[in-house]
C-alpha cells in the first residue's frame, strides 16, 4: 500500500529463505498457507501454523523441493494479483527470478492453472 516495492522484494526473498532453510533439513509443510501461516518478528520469518510440517529427507534435493517451492510462491504471486495489481508486473516478475535462481528453473506463475494445487481428497 506504501509503495515499499523493494521491501516487499525482500520479504519475499526472506520467505524463500525460509522454505529452502527448511527443505536444506528435509522439512516441507505440506499445508502452504504461506498468506495465512507465516508470521514475523522483525523481518525474519516463521510458521505460525507448524501442525502440516512433515519430514521427508527427499526435500533436500532442489529437484524435489522445486515444485514445493513453486507451489508457495504460485500463493504469494496469486495474492498480489488480487490485491495488489498495480504492482503485479514487477513483483510477478522478481518472484519469477527469484524461483529461477533458486532452482535453475523457469515459471510463469500467470500460465499456471490453479486447479493444478488444488487438495485431492
Amino acid at each position: 500500500k506504501q509503495g515499499q516495492l523493494e521491501a516487499a522484494e525482500m520479504t519475499i526473498v526472506s520467505i524463500v529463505d525460509m522454505y529452502i532453510k527448511e527443505y536444506q533439513k528435509g522439512i516441507y509443510d505440506h499445508d502452504h498457507g504461506v498468506m495465512h501461516n507465516t508470521g514475523f518478528v522483525g523481518d525474519q520469518p516463521f510458521h505460525l501454523d507448524v501442525g502440516k510440517l512433515n519430514k521427508d529427507d527427499r526435500f533436500k534435493d532442489v529437484a524435489v523441493y522445486k515444485k514445493d517451492l513453486e507451489h508457495v510462491l504460485w500463493k504469494i504471486d496469486y495474492w498480489i494479483r488480487n490485491n495488489y495489481p498495480v504492482v503485479y508486473p514487477r513483483l510477478t516478475r522478481f518472484i519469477s527470478q527469484e524461483y529461477a535462481r533458486r532452482t535453475g528453473d523457469v515459471v510463469d506463475f500467470q500460465a499456471i492453472d490453479p486447479k493444478r494445487f488444488k487438495k485431492k481428497r
